[in-house]
């Protein structure tokens, strides 16, 4: 199993294990009184475009479950928690399971934790659409709808 990145991030690719632990520096956090061992979500992430607060985060689960985040709530610049993870152990002994990562994210409220995903299998930074596609969408249906519309015939 490993876990994939892609979008505007530093280091696309498909991670599995060994290089979760080799390539990044491993950090801990405790949650609920379980200790987790991983990478920090912001490293990894690593994003490739400066403006964050146009991007999102869509991570995807073996059974999949997803969760989308904004980028910028990640960022501790921006007031994110450093703390969110992308795990690769806990204390606890029953990770992983079918995937080789997870994510946590510790600022959630405490069992409520509905963004948190085991078996991680996707990690996907992409840009929020322009409005001016939108627009230009929009007005092509307008259009459509004006060509495509009945005429009526002049009285007599």
């Amino acid at each position: 199993p490993a876990v994939t990145l892609s979008g505007n991030v530093g280091d696309p690719g498909s991670y599995n294990l060994t290089q979760l632990e080799n390539d990044f520096t491993p950090t801990t956090e405790t949650v609920n009184s379980d200790t987790y061992t991983g990478v920090p979500l912001w490293t990894f992430l690593d994003p490739s475009n400066s403006d964050i607060l146009d991007q999102y985060v869509v991570t995807a689960a073996t059974d999949g479950y997803e969760v989308v985040l904004s980028l910028a709530e990640l960022d501790s610049s921006l007031g994110g928690n450093p703390g969110d993870l992308l795990p690769y152990a806990d204390t606890s002994g029953n990770f992983p399971g079918a995937g080789v990562a997870r994510t946590i994210l510790p600022s959630d409220t405490p069992f409520a934790h509905g963004r948190w995903e085991s078996n991680l299998v996707t990690v996907e930074v992409n840009t929020v659409p322009e409005p001016g596609s939108l627009a230009l969408v929009l007005s092509g249906l307008v259009a459509l709808c004006l060509i495509c519309r009945p005429r009526r015939l002049p009285s007599a």
